[in-house]
């Protein structure tokens, strides 16, 4: 009994010795690699399998009810979703910024869709004959494809141009003022494309409220906008700018 608490006794003050270090030698320490993915990937990835998903019910459900309203509040949501994935495609391929989800713009524009959708039920149900002028839905149809046609093309012309406009007063080499393409009949493409589709959305579900309401907030956001960036670009381009601002206007009303 004497002999076996001894060699216990013995064995413990070996394990204290080995694990002070005294025996053992240093062990290697292992970093396994992490493959988590980044989460703003991840986040793209998901909203843009939803909107896809989205359209595709959206489609089913319109095939099933077959009326006009139905149709005309799934071309809304379509449409909507349609230019979400393609703001994710043409910043992921083109773009000059970070591709994320967390954006403020994101969350304005979906509350103003709601809103509209929101008007064209309340006033479907008590003035629906506010609802029958077809060729208003076409008009702005157009009016919204435009506009989203009209943004990627400038976001695609600019990323080549590094960033536009440029948030410094002294010039990137490479980089000159864009005068051609999408920027020979918009000043600021970029803003009338969004600034039109807005628009064009309303007029998909002729909701006059919804498109004042749009028309008021999108001028008095843009208008301190293009005077902020023109200011910069003046700094920058001087007189080149300035013939320049003459010859191509906004094309976004009140907006010189």
């Amino acid at each position: 009994m004497t002999i076996n608490l001894t060699n216990e006794m013995s064995a413990h003050k070996e394990l204290r010795d080995a694990q002070d270090g005294h025996d053992l030698e240093p062990q290697p320490i292992i970093h396994f690699p992490q493959q988590n993915i980044p989460p703003n990937k991840v986040a793209v990835e998901l909203v843009s399998f939803s909107l896809v998903f989205g359209v595709c019910i959206g489609a089913c459900l319109c095939m099933a009810f077959r009326s006009e309203s139905s149709s005309r509040v799934w071309m809304y949501y379509a449409s909507w979703a349609s230019t979400l994935w393609a703001q994710l495609a043409i910043t992921a391929g083109w773009g000059a910024v970070e591709l994320t989800t967390d954006s403020h713009a994101w969350t304005v524009y979906s509350v103003g869709i709601l809103i509209g959708h929101i008007e064209f039920e309340i006033s479907r149900y008590f003035f629906p004959a506010s609802k029958s002028y077809a060729y208003i839905s076409y008009i702005g149809f157009v009016l919204l494809f435009l506009g989203q046609v009209l943004r990627s093309w400038a976001i695609i012309q600019a990323s080549r141009n590094g960033s536009y406009p440029p948030t410094s007063l002294d010039k990137v080499e490479g980089h000159h003022l864009l005068t051609d393409g999408a920027y020979r009949y918009f000043r600021h493409p970029c803003d009338a494309g969004p600034f039109y589709w807005a628009l064009g959305m309303q007029l998909l579900l002729q909701n006059p409220i919804s498109f004042s309401v749009f028309l008021i907030v999108m001028w008095r956001f843009l208008y301190p906008k293009f005077q902020a960036e023109e200011d910069t670009l003046i700094e920058v381009y001087g007189d080149e700018y300035r013939n320049y601002r003459k010859r191509v206007g906004t094309k976004i009303p009140f907006i010189p």
